[in-house]
């Protein structure tokens, strides 16, 4: 987007990362004197059948600069071949939690979107019976991250679902309006969700600036959707 950018970061001969997904990474860098580390999670490049074979000698990173960020100016700066360091993966997230999830739901603000990146793959390209719900939030068209690849996917893929959600949206826009609440989010679970505890058939996910994040599951308590089939990605 006009402020999001893709990176791709190359491990150095001979070292390999295996990113788990659902796990960050944190970057760290020399500015001015002081160490600065900011976490991200890795995604994929693009939301394709075969982008998510890695062979562990690249990290993709999706990052919001803010111009008067510590770190980010720095690294909206960088040039091919400067090197910082990256430090090993962490996360708890895990991948059999997905695996024997029926209904997959997605609520992510921002770059919240970035860990949903390769849920999503997996979902749609790994798993094949697998119902997918994203809803994302921000303030405008301008502001959603690959609109364009994600409203193709939909086209193309019967068991995705995918909705946007504006605060600020210009006169034009037609979709729904405002912040993460109850009632957006109950439709996208599914009728027998209070049920799904058992066989673990259901698995929400929340990611984005830690207000939307507790606002998004105290609708999902209030809801009475099993805790267990939550999952929170917090910075």
């Amino acid at each position: 987007t006009h402020d999001v950018t893709l990176f791709t970061f190359a491990l150095p001969p001979g070292s390999f990362m295996w990113v788990p997904i659902g796990h960050h990474v944190t970057l760290e860098h020399d500015v001015k004197g002081m160490k600065i580390s900011r976490s991200y999670t890795p995604v994929i490049p693009a939301l394709k059948a075969d982008e998510d074979v890695s062979d562990g000698k690249m990290v993709h990173l999706m990052i919001k600069i803010y111009p008067e960020g510590a770190l980010t100016p720095v690294l909206k700066a960088l040039e091919i071949g400067d090197k910082l360091d990256m430090k090993d993966t962490e996360g708890d997230f895990e991948l059999a939690t997905l695996q024997r999830c029926r209904n997959l739901v997605l609520l992510a603000a921002g770059t919240g979107f970035t860990p949903m990146v390769r849920l999503l793959h997996w979902a749609l390209f790994v798993s094949n019976q697998m119902n997918v719900k994203l809803m994302t939030f921000n303030k405008t068209v301008r502001d959603i991250i690959w609109k364009d690849e994600l409203d193709q996917l939909q086209e193309d893929h019967s068991r995705l679902h995918v909705e946007h959600i504006l605060s600020e949206p210009d006169d034009s826009w037609e979709g729904a309006r405002g912040r993460v609440r109850s009632e957006l989010v109950e439709p996208l679970l599914p009728e027998d969700f209070q049920q799904c505890e058992e066989e673990k058939s259901l698995l929400v996910c929340a990611c984005g600036p830690l207000p939307f994040t507790k606002a998004a599951l105290k609708c999902l308590e209030d809801l009475q959707c099993p805790a267990s089939a939550v999952h929170a990605f917090l910075g």
